[in-house]
């Protein structure tokens, strides 16, 4: 009974910590709810990987559980093949997470000295890891808990998102260190640090940006359910058409310049449908420029693609969705996972895109990375690099419902506007859309089940952040030093072994 606890105390943390995120969003508890695991790690020495399992296992339970909504609502899989599934990736999120605090209880014994610092340095590590790992999740990493806690989160136009989790981490680990030891000196310098970032936070927010001419956008939500079942139904596909014509009117009426449409807006193949005519017609009649999503056939094959439409030029640019959500827009090694087919059977089987696009409005220009892939860091902050002077994403979150699933994906969304220094704008089909400005404030916002648009001036801005120019060298700089800590724990202890077999 004495052990349960190296399971229950991690499993109350987790799914403590998860009340700092969305919708909660109750961000000071993360900066000590992870500290209680971590001291029980290093007061007991005992069963390290229980406790990392068992602190992820609930967080990340309640974080996707609406992924069993969307696999057996969606995917046409049984109600009880999604929760086997869903049970499979938190399973093996959270057994990474094991791993990690394996790992570092097992370095600790190398550099005890150091230990305070190993928990943020390889847990960032892992944060890192997980946008390779099945293709790429990095979903409701410890730092997006922090987005509206706008002075901290400036620090991520430096360091990414990763910059924010090694602080909570850090925090978590310095809190653990000192009730242990009754010596304060490393809660102090932590301290120290978190203030300092938030200063460095408030003078940049109050610096503010160099504003260049406005432009005028709206962002058209459509409330496009997934219900609706608009293939096949060409009355109620007409109709949602013209919802979307209707609320693009109003915003011209307003004098928007750039109109933008969310993700698969209207279920159609684009360059083939006659509606494509009437959407240029009325870019041409009005001077407008219309970015939309839909999806798009050539040579074969299907692309997740977003059209921007221009007065002079009709289809002026196209982009095609380069990263895509496995097993929900392609099936990856369909040999091994081909039973995995009726899973796409409502979206397709789409082919990536290969290249990023700038798409260009007046004089300006902006990227228009594709729902998931907002979520990918190093995606986004390329297309700034690249010359990207704000930001556009468009979504079809209607698969999520009213779960919490749209409003992590907003939060997340938000990140990338901070980190690279660009207003954002985001149009999804049901909501959580929004406009928001180079410092994560949420200057518009359209709430779930909303048929509604909203416009707003920004500024198309130049400067570039460090992160937008070198992306992530912090965390992998966090994963070098990690990997060498344990090769070097690796390499000592075998030593020691192999010196006192020979003696």
């Amino acid at each position: 009974m004495k052990n349960f606890s190296f399971f229950i105390i991690p499993f109350l943390s987790g799914a403590l910590t998860y009340l700092s995120f969305e919708r909660f969003s109750l961000f000071p508890i993360s900066w000590f709810s992870l500290s209680i695991p971590i001291f029980l790690l290093i007061k007991k020495r005992k069963f390290p990987f229980l406790v990392g399992f068992s602190w992820a296992f609930p967080f990340y339970t309640i974080s996707l559980y609406w992924l069993v909504r969307v696999m057996s609502h969606y995917g046409n899989l049984s109600f009880f093949l999604s929760i086997i599934f869903f049970l499979i990736l938190v399973f093996s999120l959270s057994s990474l997470f094991g791993l990690i605090f394996l790992i570092i209880n097992y370095v600790a014994k190398t550099f005890p000295n150091i230990e305070f610092i190993l928990f943020p340095l390889f847990w960032v590590s892992l944060e890192y890891f997980l946008t390779f790992f099945l293709t790429g999740f990095p979903w409701n990493l410890i730092g997006y808990s922090q987005i509206h806690f706008l002075p901290l989160i400036q620090i991520s136009s430096i360091t990414g998102v990763y910059g924010i989790s090694f602080l909570i981490i850090l925090l978590n680990s310095s809190i653990s260190f000192s009730i242990k030891t009754k010596n304060f000196r490393w809660l102090i310098l932590s301290i120290i640090l978190f203030l300092f970032c938030n200063i460095y936070g408030f003078f940049l927010i109050n610096k503010g940006y160099n504003k260049s001419e406005p432009l005028k956008v709206a962002i058209i939500q459509g409330n496009t359910n997934m219900d609706d079942d608009l293939v096949g139904n060409s009355k109620k596909l007409e109709e949602k058409f013209n919802d979307y014509i209707e609320l693009t009117k109003k915003a011209i009426d307003l004098n928007a310049k750039l109109i933008i449409w969310p993700e698969t807006s209207v279920p159609i193949l684009f360059r083939y449908d006659p509606r494509k005519d009437v959407l240029m017609e009325l870019s041409r009649g009005k001077g407008i420029f219309i970015l939309a999503g839909f999806t798009d056939w050539r040579e074969g094959n299907f692309y997740n693609s977003v059209f921007l439409i221009s007065p002079k030029k009709s289809i002026s640019s196209v982009y095609d969705k380069i990263h895509l959500v496995p097993f929900g827009e392609y099936v990856p090694f369909k040999k091994i996972f081909g039973f995995f087919e009726s899973i796409t059977k409502e979206v397709g089987d789409y082919t990536a895109g290969s290249k990023l696009v700038l798409h260009s409005v007046k004089k300006y220009k902006f990227g228009s990375p594709i729902c998931y892939e907002i979520i990918f860091p190093d995606l986004v902050r390329r297309f700034v690099k690249e010359g990207a002077q704000f930001l556009v994403t468009v979504s079809n979150d209607g698969w999520f419902g009213r779960s919490d699933a749209p409003y992590q994906h907003f939060s997340i969304a938000s990140m990338r506007a901070v980190e690279n220094r660009r207003f954002l704008l985001r149009a999804t089909s049901t909501g959580v859309s929004g406009i928001v400005d180079p410092f994560g404030r949420v200057l518009k916002k359209i709430d779930i089940g909303k048929t509604e648009f909203s416009i707003e001036d920004i500024f198309p801005l130049e400067e570039k952040t460090f992160y937008s120019n070198y992306g992530d060298i912090f965390a992998q700089s966090c994963l070098t030093i990690s990997s060498i800590l344990f090769i070097l724990s690796l390499w000592r202890r075998y030593g020691i072994r192999r010196g006192k077999k020979r003696a």
